[in-house]
């Protein structure tokens, strides 16, 4: 075999783990950001839940954007459960990503250590 072609396929095989690792990182990150959003979810179900036991024809008001708009408690408990439901599937997503991703890289592993032992 060829070294010069060895150390190119080692060197492209190093280069893919590396833009896996950084995609790894990078979803990490989202995670813990929609995970900030579903707690906040949380803390908002529980504030109505508590100060709205039995009044859900009051109107008040919730952020949607970066707007404050005035909804039935019924309605706002409605849109912030929805809202849930919704960053919990986009968290189960980027965690499957993930998973893909490191078990990639993990493969990738393997070959480059077969590389090595063949030397």
């Amino acid at each position: 075999m060829d070294p010069v072609a060895d150390v190119h396929d080692v060197l492209n095989s190093l280069q893919k783990s590396e833009l896996l690792g950084e995609n790894i990182l990078h979803d990490r990150s989202e995670i813990v950001h929609l995970d900030r959003i579903r707690q906040k979810n949380r803390e908002a179900l529980t504030a109505i839940k508590n100060h709205y036991k039995q009044n859900d024809t009051e109107n008040i008001y919730i952020c949607m954007g970066n707007m404050f708009i005035k909804h039935p408690v019924n309605r706002a408990r409605s849109l912030i459960q929805d809202d849930q439901t919704v960053v919990n599937e986009q968290i189960e997503t980027i965690r499957e990503k993930i998973k893909n991703n490191v078990q990639q890289i993990h493969e990738m592993e393997g070959k480059v250590n077969n590389f090595v032992h063949s030397i």
